[in-house]
């Protein structure tokens, strides 16, 4: 599931971050300007916001009601024990247990989304592989033997970024390493 998350004390949302990306949730964007943090979720296909609701304006919920009418995407908002703003899926408190966060999100039970090529509006093609085209490509110069300096060079990224996707494509894979990714590529093109 991609979550992105918006809250303006940047220690708290780091500890958001720390605890959904232990439980393998993708964090897609994160920050504290609601308009950058819902555009780059946006694209990047966001399934859930959790936002901090403490500090929401009249506009900020006027303007996240507004981008939600683009987005297939669910809405909760981190109080103080308040009801959520109206637009909002659910609420959770702030004072609540790792364990109900995650068990917030895990009830959520979203199918992986379609994936689409942004750059060429098409589908992407990724040959049943529950992958980005960018992280299939990725997959694919794995399969090749490349390393990550290789990589980086290729697909015209940084080396620190190729580390984070090798990970990531690692992970959505069910894979232990860089050798079972190649060999479950080297499975599918015979």
């Amino acid at each position: 599931m991609r979550i992105a998350v918006i809250a303006p004390d940047g220690l708290f949302r780091d500890g958001l971050i720390a605890m959904l990306t232990a439980e393998r949730f993708v964090v897609v964007a994160a920050g504290c300007d609601y308009h950058a943090c819902f555009q780059g979720a946006i694209e990047r296909g966001v399934d859930a916001f959790l936002i901090d609701a403490k500090t929401l304006t009249a506009d900020e919920v006027a303007y996240i009601e507004g981008a939600r009418l683009y987005g297939g995407f669910c809405l909760f908002a981190i109080s103080d024990g308040d009801s959520p703003p109206d637009g909002f899926d659910g609420s959770i408190d702030r004072s609540a247990s790792r364990e109900s966060l995650i068990a917030l999100f895990r009830g959520l039970n979203i199918e992986p989304p379609i994936v689409r090529s942004q750059r060429r509006g098409r589908r992407a093609i990724t040959h049943g592989f529950p992958l980005s085209e960018r992280e299939y490509e990725l997959a694919s110069l794995i399969a090749k033997g490349y390393q990550n300096g290789q990589i980086a060079e290729t697909m015209d990224l940084k080396e620190q970024s190729v580390k984070n996707l090798v990970s990531l494509v690692i992970r959505k894979l069910g894979c232990q390493n860089r050798v079972q990714v190649a060999l479950r590529f080297l499975d599918t093109s015979k």
